[in-house]
């Protein structure tokens, strides 16, 4: 636990490069726990978001960008812009790895937003991806049949 409060007090100090010696950056499952519960912690900080961007221009993964994409959606979505920055990660996410289907299930979230950043056709598009990969997927079925049933109004 001790390493996890130097790891916490290292990002929220911009000590970037010293994380690296003590936290395992391909536990990503690990990585995006860890910010997001600083994240939670105090959503007027944004520090989190600016070390997974940091660890992106050093060496750029799906990985990363999907963590970045659940910050801006999760804990800072009340940001102006956040939503917009994290639908664009995700894009990017499933530009570097287009095989990952959970990238395209995290995409359709903004479809569904208020701002629904995400187009309908946009989201058919990836719903219709992910059941070829996996045909009893509920999120995608789901979203085939939200838009169906909206366009039939």
């Amino acid at each position: 636990m001790e390493n996890n409060e130097r790891i916490k007090d290292l990002i929220l100090n911009g000590e970037f490069d010293e994380i690296k010696g003590l936290l395992n950056m391909s536990d990503t499952d690990r990585l995006e726990g860890m910010l997001m519960a600083l994240a939670y912690e105090d959503t007027g900080n944004i520090t989190p978001y600016f070390f997974i961007n940091n660890l992106i221009l050093e060496d750029e993964s799906a990985e990363l960008h999907a963590i970045a994409s659940a910050l801006m959606s999760g804990p800072f979505c009340w940001m102006k812009g956040a939503y917009r920055l994290g639908m664009e990660h995700m894009k990017k996410a499933i530009e570097l790895d287009t095989e990952n289907p959970s990238y395209k299930q995290g995409i359709l979230l903004f479809n569904i937003i208020p701002e629904r950043l995400l187009s309908d056709n946009e989201a058919l598009k990836y719903a219709k991806q992910i059941i070829a990969i996996n045909p009893e997927d509920v999120t995608a079925i789901e979203t085939i049949k939200d838009i169906n049933r909206a366009r039939n109004r």
